[in-house]
């Protein structure tokens, strides 16, 4: 009997492996990419959340007193503000970003970190950055600018003045925080000004000027990394993603980075108010019960 010779693959069947593989592959690529990303969002969170609980251990260590959220000493002459005020505020310095702690162009060091009164807390300089942070900076966090503060909003001479100052409410210790649980402690702040170094707390205008047609003035940006949003700790030590919608944001902050050689824009100005549904989602995290509520 003549033996049948074996039958191999034809070239169609050949390209159908092929092309089966490939969209394994593909797939696998796609899964695996997913997975990485949502795996530094949730290192994102438990960044905030150490920083949140750092801040929470420090008041307990310290009569109920909270990090300030500025990484500079206060040496502006203030009229208003004593020497023990200010001693008070730079003993609470959550970084320590100026002299030995900067390089020569104003990038931190370790030693801003280490010199700063979280770190005995933290206890580690990786749990500063967000794994999704592109730019080579070490700190990708910033406190809220309205916690931890006793004087005036960020301890800064400028906002005691005006429209800030009338919503200005002591947040110096843990007691003072009414709502601790929808109260902004931290945010992933992305900074491209300065060097790329966040410079101080958080800041939000507290409400619309009026009259109601003023702009919204962006201060400071929230990353942008994530399409899931940004992330946030509160002062009760829980941990959110604010979900950002608008593509309006992402123009500003393009018109920022592209201003970068210009004028140093120090905000971003939105005429038509079309990321007013993400600067209320965050501007009512401020300061919960005294702004941001429902009678602006």
């Amino acid at each position: 009997m003549p033996i049948k010779p074996k039958r191999g693959f034809t070239l169609i069947e050949l390209l159908v492996v092929i092309a089966i593989i490939a969209v394994l592959v593909g797939l696998t690529v796609v899964v695996a990419g997913a997975m990485m990303d949502r795996a530094k969002l949730t290192k994102d969170l438990s960044n905030n959340k150490t920083i949140a609980q750092a801040n929470w251990s420090h008041s307990t260590d310290n009569k109920g007193r909270l990090f300030s959220p500025r990484i500079r000493e206060v040496d502006q002459p203030f009229d208003e503000i004593d020497d023990e005020t200010k001693n008070s505020i730079n003993s609470r310095l959550w970084m320590k970003s100026f002299d030995d702690g900067v390089d020569a162009d104003g990038l931190e060091l370790p030693l801003a970190f280490e010199d700063g009164v979280a770190y005995q807390y933290i206890g580690n300089i990786e749990a500063y950055k967000s794994p999704l942070d592109p730019h080579s900076r070490l700190r990708s966090y910033s406190l809220s600018a309205y916690i931890g503060v006793e004087y005036c909003i960020d301890e800064f001479e400028d906002y005691s003045q005006s429209s800030w100052q009338n919503n200005f409410v002591s947040t110096l210790t843990a007691s003072q925080i009414s709502h601790p649980g929808k109260t902004l402690c931290s945010i992933t702040e992305d900074e491209v000004r300065n060097n790329g170094v966040n410079v101080n707390g958080f800041m939000m205008h507290p409400r619309y000027v009026v009259p109601e047609s003023f702009p919204i003035w962006w201060y400071d940006f929230p990353a942008l990394w994530s399409p899931a949003g940004v992330a946030v700790s509160n002062m009760d030590g829980s941990v959110e993603l604010v979900p950002l919608t608008t593509d309006a944001l992402h123009e500003g902050w393009d018109f920022i980075r592209e201003n970068l050689n210009g004028s140093q824009p120090e905000k971003w100005i939105d005429l038509d108010k079309r990321s007013k549904h993400d600067y209320d989602l965050l501007r009512k995290k401020m300061l919960p019960g005294h702004i941001g509520s429902i009678l602006d």
